[in-house]
């Protein structure tokens, strides 16, 4: 009787260690990334700033500008799963579309998902929309850049460009991660990405839509 005693305490004492410890970290990362935001948002001079809380999560959202360009930058719950997203606007003259996934997302879609998608020849990239385009975004603005930051390599989840918008979405991790530089390199992707589509003649590329 006194072993189960003993073992029970042991369980409880330990399993409230790990609890504790899981907050402690929570409550670390948050005020981490909370710091971090608030770099970004003396980085873009920016007036706005929201916090916003579900659990103990939290979402920051930041409104900025960029080279003249709206941009917006946030941390979101969508499908369960924590993203960063960075949005920059652009007039899209061409009214063009087109998506990217890194093409080892591709091959861990689902059957009906691979549906939407095409694979790029000789890089490894699936996307829907203009094909031309794609092409040009991956090797000219995405493959250097993943080249050069393993980070950003890993949180990659995809880049859209659609209506008087580039977004860009990045996984969250729980790991130490400069996200203010993440974020920054990110935001100046888009901006460029922005000023690339705008200064594209139209095309009459063929395109592939989900």
């Amino acid at each position: 009787m006194y072993f189960w005693s003993v073992l029970l305490f042991v369980i409880v004492a330990g399993l409230t260690f790990l609890w504790a410890y899981a907050q402690h970290q929570n409550r670390r990362y948050k005020w981490q990334l909370i710091k971090q935001f608030e770099s970004l948002k003396e980085q873009f001079q920016a007036k706005e700033l929201q916090l916003r809380s579900q659990g103990n999560e939290v979402y920051p959202l930041l409104k900025a500008n960029i080279e003249g360009r709206a941009l917006l930058i946030e941390r979101t719950l969508r499908d369960k799963f924590n993203f960063f997203v960075v949005n920059v606007h652009t007039s899209n003259p061409h009214e063009v579309h087109v998506q990217l996934i890194p093409a080892a997302h591709y091959h861990g879609l689902k059957t009906t998902e691979k549906e939407s998608f095409s694979l790029l020849q000789d890089i490894d990239w699936a996307y829907t929309g203009h094909e031309a385009l794609a092409q040009a975004i991956a090797k000219e603005y995405l493959d250097p850049l993943l080249q050069q930051s393993s980070v950003f390599k890993e949180l990659f989840s995809t880049l859209v460009v659609y209506r008087q918008a580039v977004t860009l979405v990045l996984f969250s991790s729980t790991k130490s991660i400069a996200y203010d530089k993440v974020l920054g390199i990110s935001a100046r992707l888009c901006q460029q990405i922005a000023v690339f589509i705008e200064s594209t003649p139209s095309t009459k590329s063929r395109e592939k839509d989900g």
